[in-house]
């Protein structure tokens, strides 16, 4: 099941709009309670709750705070090779 976006009027990854564009990736908040509290400024919720399941998806970010650590092209070989 895809993780949803917590930004507020963001659809990203809903049944509906999966329909017509792809799965979007997910990021969780950080650790860190000054980095939480400025995501959330950045996303407009100051009154909010942050739990595990909490997370923002990659289209309220710039290409530059991505930091890609590789690409899983077969997620099948990836899952064998975790075991």
């Amino acid at each position: 099941m895809p993780r949803l976006s917590c930004v507020p009027g963001c659809k990203s990854n809903y049944k509906s709009t999966l329909k017509n564009e792809e799965l979007q990736t997910t990021f969780c908040f950080p650790n860190e309670e000054s980095l939480q509290k400025l995501r959330l400024k950045a996303i407009h919720r100051d009154y909010y709750s942050i739990t595990k399941h909490s997370v923002v998806c990659c289209k309220h970010f710039t290409e530059g705070e991505i930091r890609r650590f590789g690409v899983f092209k077969d997620k099948i070989v990836f899952f064998k090779n975790a075991l």
